[in-house]
């Protein structure tokens, strides 16, 4: 695991003092509870599949790209551990390049991945 990368869950906190986020780079992970699909052999819903979204943040589009190659490390190919089922190597599914954001003060910079996580019942 990278210990040195700071990754927040679905939001980014708060300095409460100073109400500023916490220094660049960091993640933020989307991630959903999972569709339910249908598992090809047994035709019963146990199969499992989420999309989960990685967001680098950055100063620089390099700073994005060098957190990005950071998670791709952390997460291509990684066979999830889950209790009671089997899961598959997670894959990279989509990728978009570093881009400015104007929406927050100070703009940002961040570069969007998403991953796809695949289980059955084991």
């Amino acid at each position: 695991a990278d210990t040195n990368l700071r990754v927040y869950d679905g939001m980014v906190p708060t300095d409460p003092t100073t109400g500023r986020p916490p220094p660049r780079p960091y993640v933020v992970i989307y991630a959903p509870v999972g569709l339910s699909t249908v598992h090809n052999l047994t035709g019963t819903s146990g199969a499992l599949e989420a999309s989960i979204q990685t967001t680098c943040v950055g100063d620089t589009a390099e700073s994005c790209r060098i957190v990005a190659r950071r998670v791709k490390a952390a997460l291509l190919d990684v066979v999830p551990v889950v209790s009671g089922r089997a899961s598959f190597p997670i894959r990279h599914e989509y990728s978009e390049p570093a881009r400015v954001d104007n929406d927050v003060a100070p703009p940002v910079l961040f570069a969007v991945d998403r991953w796809l996580t695949q289980s059955v019942p084991a």
